[in-house]
């Protein structure tokens, strides 16, 4: 029983990571240009998060708006 709840689990977390993907990268519709834009633009989110710099978030955040991402 136990080993039954855990393999659904790990689907449901599969799952879950999988339409996180969808979301960041798209269905693989998209050009790929489009997807790394997208990862440097999540790489510098971070980046801005981590550093704790508000300046950069608010630049990136331009960028994006700017894009039309």
């Amino acid at each position: 029983m136990a080993k039954n709840e855990r393999r659904q689990h790990c689907e449901a977390h599969r799952n879950n990571t999988d339409a996180l993907m969808k979301v960041m990268f798209g269905n693989g519709q998209k050009g790929i240009q489009e997807r790394v834009f997208k990862l440097e633009v999540m790489i510098w989110i971070l980046i801005g998060l981590v550093l704790g710099n508000g300046g950069l978030l608010a630049v990136t955040l331009k960028t994006i708006v700017h894009k039309g991402g």
